[in-house]
């Protein structure tokens, strides 16, 4: 008998290569942010919002690429904090209430 080993070549896929990575340089950075507050009609001062400054200093640290999420994603994302916030106001709001009728009524 003899022993035959299969092969895996049927299981093997080509690695697509990595898209080209463009090296940061502060004036391509001025470029595109400028390109951005453009196309997008920012006020210039959206630049120093605290809020972007924290997104590109997050950003700035993945190590491959960075994947932004699409339209849907991002309002599924800003009603589910929406609905967390009115959750957490009507927490509040009770406890207010809640105060507001031991004191009175005692």
């Amino acid at each position: 008998a003899t022993d035959q080993q299969s092969s895996i070549n049927g299981h093997l896929k080509p690695r697509v290569p990595n898209e080209r990575v463009v090296q940061y340089t502060d004036a391509l950075f001025q470029e595109a942010a400028t390109q951005w507050l453009i196309d997008t009609d920012q006020p210039i001062s959206a630049l120093e919002h605290p809020t972007f400054k924290n997104m590109i200093n997050i950003a700035g640290c993945a190590t491959n690429s960075v994947i932004l999420p699409d339209h849907r994603q991002t309002q599924h994302a800003i009603i589910d904090l929406f609905k967390q916030n009115i959750t957490n106001l009507r927490k509040r709001l009770l406890v207010c209430v809640l105060f507001w009728l031991i004191f009175t009524f005692t």
